[in-house]
């Protein structure tokens, strides 16, 4: 399918995202809104979903149905998949098709199965900081390319501030400095990547999964996880020893 969307579609879509921002009470409730009108925009797709990594344990906190909600679910539940990769690398993924997907076999055969085919996710950067990703799945293989990473880099600039400054109506004493307290440093992040990746002999995304793993484990953030793994193996490399 031909992807030749441009940032003047829709416009009227595009000027709800700035209300979402004055006008809903809580995170969850703007970024629900905010998929829909991605859906809108990016018609037609499967479902939107927008993931955030919170304490931890990564959440979707908004989509437009339950597929788009199943396609994350099986992700946190196998600890890889593309919006995991994005949030976790700061960087956009792209699958093609989930039949032919070698990165993420175990999710892809998952997501063929509820026929999704393809899949978009951008990071949402706030601050420096990746908190989560925005994500589009589609029915055909090869749905997305450059003018969809466009606009779904748009998408994800409010969705970041949404979950970056809103404070939730359901717990007003949740500040945005708490939200920010609970996302990873993107930098420390890649370095443990690497130090897994030397020391486990494994790929950049298994070891995505090992620091995911991790930090559910010993119920960290990702951030924490990613700094304990290099303040361990810094000693080592002090003492003379090889990290391994």
């Amino acid at each position: 399918m031909s992807d030749d969307l441009s940032l003047d579609l829709a416009p009227g879509a595009f000027s709800r995202f700035q209300g979402l921002l004055l006008t809903e009470r809580t995170v969850q409730e703007s970024l629900g809104q905010l998929t829909a009108a991605a859906q809108e925009v990016l018609h037609p797709v499967l479902g939107i979903s927008i993931t955030l990594l919170g304490s931890g344990t990564p959440a979707t906190v908004g989509s437009t149905n339950r597929l788009a909600e199943e396609a994350d679910a099986a992700q946190y539940e196998l600890s890889e998949g593309p919006c995991l990769h994005s949030a976790l690398a700061a960087e956009p993924v792209l699958v093609q098709d989930t039949r032919r997907e070698s990165r993420w076999q175990a999710w892809g055969a998952r997501a063929a199965g509820h026929n999704i085919r393809s899949s978009l996710s951008v990071p949402l950067v706030h601050g420096g900081r990746s908190l989560g990703a925005v994500n589009a799945y589609a029915a055909d293989p090869d749905r997305f390319g450059d003018g969809t990473r466009r606009l779904l880099s748009v998408i994800a600039a409010p969705a970041a501030t949404l979950a970056a400054h809103l404070q939730p109506a359901d717990s007003p004493n949740r500040s945005s400095a708490d939200l920010r307290a609970a996302l990873h440093s993107r930098d420390s992040v890649n370095i443990a990547r690497g130090i897994l990746m030397e020391r486990m002999g494994v790929s950049e995304d298994s070891a995505m999964g090992l620091l995911l793993q991790l930090a559910r484990r010993n119920e960290g953030t990702m951030y924490e996880t990613a700094r304990a793994v290099v303040e361990e193996t810094v000693p080592e490399a002090d003492a003379g020893g090889h990290a391994v």
